[in-house]
């Protein structure tokens, strides 16, 4: 743990649920808007070198880093996110890389976009790879094998470390919903 949550830990008012990824941070807060900008204050005083600046929820939807939170009936769900600027260019199929450089980018993106979102939020995320795939030059076969291959083994449950990344887990630890979390 480094200083900052060391730092989180003395605060009057803590976050309900506090991730970290590098310098990004998740929490869900349920103490109103004032106190978090009392909290955001407080943070922003850990380290002269450090400010911290916030994004709220819009709408009920959060992203964060390569997620769209959506808070819906009480529970968090998990979409895959890209910026607007996103431009979907990746190593197109037809350069002179290796072949199997290329399968594995495209296992890859279908493995996270399959860890990172929601089952109702599955064919909304298939569909937006499958153009990126498409725009760059991999051939409709080699997208429908490894799309079929990724999924039937996730859907039977033997893919050794392809776990599934559930928000919601840390608030039943905290057994709170997310209906007061602003």
């Amino acid at each position: 743990m480094n200083k900052i949550e060391e730092s989180f830990k003395t605060a009057p008012l803590q976050p309900t649920v506090l991730m970290r990824n590098l310098d990004e941070y998740f929490a869900l807060w349920s103490y109103g808007r004032e106190k978090r900008e009392e909290f955001l204050k407080f943070a922003s005083r850990i380290d002269e070198k450090i400010q911290f600046t916030m994004e709220i929820e819009e709408g009920e939807r959060l992203p964060f880093l390569e997620v769209k939170v959506i808070r819906s009936n009480g529970a968090l769900e998990t979409k895959l996110f890209r910026k607007m600027s996103y431009a979907g260019i990746i190593l197109n199929f037809r350069s002179h890389h290796n072949y199997r450089l290329k399968i594995k980018i495209m296992r890859n993106m279908i493995i996270q976009s399959r860890r990172l979102t929601d089952v109702e939020f599955w064919e909304e995320g298939l569909d937006k790879l499958m153009r990126i795939f498409l725009g760059n030059g991999y051939p409709i076969e080699a997208m429908q094998r490894n799309i079929w291959a990724r999924t039937s083994r996730w859907q039977n449950g033997d893919y050794e470390g392809f776990t599934k990344v559930d928000m919601s887990t840390f608030l039943r630890t905290n057994s709170k919903t997310t209906s007061n979390i602003e």
